[in-house]
């Protein structure tokens, strides 16, 4: 095999999780503290997975908001 093709293979299989984490990061960590706390606030399952949902979807869109409104590309 080639190496650059083989270099291209690994360093996009290293980049892609942490682009991801990036894009996707302030999305889970509030679905994550909306879960958290719809939990200890005595919620079912059920419910604190759907709050969770929707407070992510909320960030992503407000972090895509604020990108947008800055001139920058929204991913």
């Amino acid at each position: 095999m080639n190496e650059k093709a083989a270099a291209g293979l690994v360093t996009a299989l290293l980049v892609a999780p942490i682009c991801l984490f990036c894009l996707l990061g302030p999305a889970v960590l509030g679905g994550f503290l909306t879960w958290m706390s719809a939990r200890l606030g005595g919620l079912d399952w059920d419910t604190a997975g759907v709050l969770a949902g929707l407070a992510a979807i909320l960030v992503f869109a407000i972090v895509r908001r604020r990108r947008t409104r800055d001139g920058r590309r929204a991913s």
